[in-house]
């Protein structure tokens, strides 16, 4: 996938945003009742906004995945680099600061980075510092979240091609298991959890990349994560692909075509 299907994957999850939330019983109902009812994180959805650089205006694209636990990835463009990815628990106020991982695209390890947002409906705005640049953020929550979804829908194999002639094929099973491969030799196995059929939200709960060469050698290891289906275009059928995952460092999580 280039640049340009890229960014227009991104568009498309942008314009697919929720007209309302929904809500659960509290804690009072869930007693009267008898039954137990879990506390599902405010955070969690499926995100896409951009950040800005406070001094300069600059402004990137951003796109956060954050399941009903808090476990939040977030995915941020800056220019003149690779990318980062942030990961930390987000669980479970709709406001509040605190420290996550910080991983750069094609670097080994991660660093703390003290993040702070506050959640407004279907809005989440926040801050953070990197590498002494103070950048905000602003997302707005897609309905994909909010669709349901099955092992059998995210079924099939999946493909991305970019530049230089890299194509990563990836196999999904109707049980979630992940099966693949790409241009640099690496091997990828792993497995798909479903918390939730009435999400369209993934968590990658094991995926063992392999026998990576060249530029791709940093990425062997055992990563986790999460993953949703987006369209290419607003509108579209639910065929793209997204994961992402860190591990001894964070993937480029480019979208996937489904075949």
């Amino acid at each position: 996938m280039d640049v340009r299907k890229l960014a227009a994957v991104l568009l498309a999850l942008f314009a697919l945003n929720l007209a309302a939330c929904g809500g659960g019983g509290d804690d009072e109902d869930a007693e009267d009742s008898g039954s137990w009812v879990p506390q599902i994180a405010p955070i969690a959805g499926v995100w896409s906004g951009s950040i800005t650089a406070t001094g300069s205006g600059t402004s990137s694209n951003a796109v956060m995945l954050a399941d009903e636990s808090g476990d939040m990835i977030l995915r941020i463009s800056v220019p003149g680099t690779a990318g980062y990815t942030i990961r930390g628990d987000a669980c479970c106020e709709t406001s509040g600061s605190g420290t996550a991982d910080l991983y750069q695209s094609g670097v080994v390890g991660s660093t703390p980075i003290n993040v702070s947002a506050a959640i407004q409906g279907n809005t989440v705005t926040g801050n953070f510092t990197l590498n002494g640049t103070a950048y905000s953020f602003n997302l707005t929550r897609s309905n994909i979240y909010t669709q349901p979804t099955s092992f059998q829908a995210i079924a099939g194999t999946y493909t991305r091609q970019l530049a230089l002639g890299y194509t990563q094929t990836m196999t999904i099973s109707s049980t979630g298991e992940i099966i693949g491969s790409d241009t640099y030799g690496c091997v990828y196995n792993g497995q798909l959890s479903l918390p939730r059929p009435d999400r369209t939200l993934f968590r990658v709960t094991s995926l063992t990349v392999s026998s990576c060469t060249g530029p791709n050698t940093l990425h062997n290891g055992s990563y986790t994560g999460l993953a949703t289906l987006s369209p290419q275009v607003a509108g579209g059928p639910l065929d793209v692909f997204l994961y992402y995952v860190t591990g001894p460092t964070a993937i480029v999580p480019v979208g996937l075509i489904r075949s």
